[in-house]
């Protein structure tokens, strides 16, 4: 099997592009960039900006025409699918799976065919590195709890979920062995990043700490996003 992947908005999403594809690739599937050769069309979706959303309606109606040329499995996953999940089915039903952040995740076992766990809760993945990757990116929290009247991505990624700093630390001490140079620590707030390590709490400053015996090769640490 081909699987595509088109990636829209945030580096969250693109970080969890990269997963997604490092978990296909484990298991036996193929990259292509050609829609008419893929079997499998995975649609990353954003809510945040109307344009994102705009160009996925694009793309709806081109995957619409390929699907009548030859056999594909269209996904819709990401924010746009949390947010118009029955509407997408409604107005697309050409489109097979509509996947929310949540179950991300899961797509691999969805796509071969496998049972797929029912759960509630955001999953991290246990990485998102592509392989030469000179900078990469590293989710530490999904979610925000802040509601401003002006944002919807609390109504999409939920409420504020910290990754365990043992997984991050793991991911971090990996990065470093293959030679990235740059991490770009992620989340929608990640100065809200709370955490527990052997009974202690472990907020923002104390994971940095934790980092810093893994970065014998990497110079710099980026984060994004910050709120207050």
């Amino acid at each position: 099997m081909r699987y595509l992947i088109e990636t829209y908005g945030c580096q969250m999403n693109v970080a969890e592009s990269n997963a997604i594809e490092a978990l296909l690739k484990g298991r036996g599937l193929e990259k292509t960039d050609v829609p008419d050769e893929a079997d499998v069309v995975i649609l990353n979706t954003c809510s945040v900006r109307k344009t994102a959303e705009n160009r996925i309606w694009g793309r709806r109606g081109f995957y619409s025409a390929v699907k009548k040329r030859r056999p594909l499995l269209l996904i819709v996953t990401g924010c746009m699918a949390d947010r118009m999940k029955d509407q997408l089915k409604a107005d697309a039903p050409f489109v097979d799976h509509v996947v929310g952040n949540n179950h991300k995740a899961d797509l691999p076992s969805l796509i071969l065919g496998e049972d797929v766990l029912d759960k509630d809760s955001y999953s991290f993945f246990e990485r998102s590195y592509k392989e030469g990757d000179y900078s990469c990116y590293v989710p530490i929290m999904n979610g925000c709890n802040n509601f401003c009247t002006y944002c919807i991505v609390p109504y999409v990624r939920g409420r504020e979920v910290s990754r365990s700093p043992e997984e991050i630390v793991r991911e971090v001490c990996f990065l470093d062995s293959k030679g990235v140079r740059e991490i770009t620590l992620l989340g929608q707030n990640v100065n809200s990043y709370r955490a527990e390590l052997s009974g202690r709490r472990i907020d923002f400053p104390d994971l940095l700490e934790l980092l810093v015996p893994c970065l014998d090769n990497i110079p710099r640490i980026r984060k994004i996003s910050m709120t207050t």
